[in-house]
């Protein structure tokens, strides 16, 4: 049972992040608070490539771990609910080249499996079927979170046990030191000056 109730925890998880992206920085958006800031498109290119990133990370979890062979006790039901969901799935999957886009453009700095780079010579301009408007990415989350809606709904015998409250902090560490930035700048920034290197003062955004 704990294998499946991680495996249902993925899922959530995934679409909680996503959920929080589109729920809080949209309303920000609309009440004005980014409006007038240079940043503003630059914002809402980096809201939309991590959703793309968190979906795929969320049909992963669906669609290879919460399937009937990864939890054969609930094989039955899992083969129903993903009948009912198929519409769901459907709508989704016309959007076919997210998982290309993640992984060319966002995981691997603009190359292909084979490693070249999209500004090869002989690379035609790429298209990706991908979501490409506000209405789109919010109708991607919306539909991302009624798979999970509804696995609550068919399954609560495993969402009633999750904790939702759990931190995925509580999980990891990542351990630092506090450091002076200036200094360690100018540390290594004299270092590559005494080895015959110009570019050696600090750039500011």
């Amino acid at each position: 049972m704990m294998q499946i109730l991680t495996k249902v925890f993925g899922i959530f998880a995934c679409n909680k992040k996503n959920g929080f992206l589109h729920e809080t920085l949209p309303q920000q958006w609309a009440e004005g608070h980014f409006s007038s800031t240079p940043h503003f498109v630059l914002t809402a290119a980096y809201l939309h490539e991590y959703t793309i990133v968190l979906v795929c990370s969320f049909l992963t979890e669906y669609n290879n771990h919460f399937i009937p062979r990864t939890c054969p006790e609930l094989k039955d039901r899992i083969i129903e609910f993903r009948k009912k969901i198929k519409p769901v799935l459907d709508k989704i999957n016309k959007w076919s080249d997210l998982e290309k886009y993640r992984n060319t453009i966002l995981a691997h700095n603009l190359r292909f499996k084979n490693k070249e780079s999209i500004f090869e010579e002989n690379i035609d301009k790429i298209k990706f079927n991908i979501p490409n408007t506000q209405g789109e990415f919010r109708l991607l989350v919306q539909l991302c979170g009624l798979i999970t809606q509804n696995i609550g709904v068919e399954f609560p015998e495993l969402t009633e046990k999750i904790d939702f409250n759990s931190k995925m902090i509580d999980k990891f560490e990542v351990p630092y030191e506090i450091i002076d930035m200036e200094i360690e700048f100018n540390k290594i920034s004299n270092q590559i000056k005494k080895l015959g290197l110009t570019k050696t003062q600090q750039t500011h955004p």
